[in-house]
């Protein structure tokens, strides 16, 4: 999906939105989280959709290939955090 923003008095600019799919367990985890956590991870689904590369890459950890995962933290390191693959 491409969107095109524009704004008054300056140039548009257009943005890729990719599409991002939740697993079964992603969506249970995201409706027991509390109301104001949910806002925060909901806006960084938003910053995802439109940066896929945005978040820490994981690359190979002992002796796991997680080539190609992102984790991306809400707030801090001790909050929500959620990993992401492309």
């Amino acid at each position: 999906m491409i969107v095109r923003r524009t704004n008054p008095g300056k140039k548009s600019s257009t943005i890729m939105i990719h599409k991002i799919e939740f697993i079964t367990e992603a969506v249970e985890d995201f409706g027991r989280l509390d109301g104001s956590i949910r806002k925060k991870v909901a806006k960084k689904i938003d910053e995802l959709a439109a940066n896929p590369y945005l978040g820490k890459p994981l690359g190979n950890f002992s002796d796991i290939n997680l080539t190609g995962f992102y984790k991306l933290y809400t707030d801090d390191k001790k909050s929500v955090s959620f990993t992401a693959f492309f």
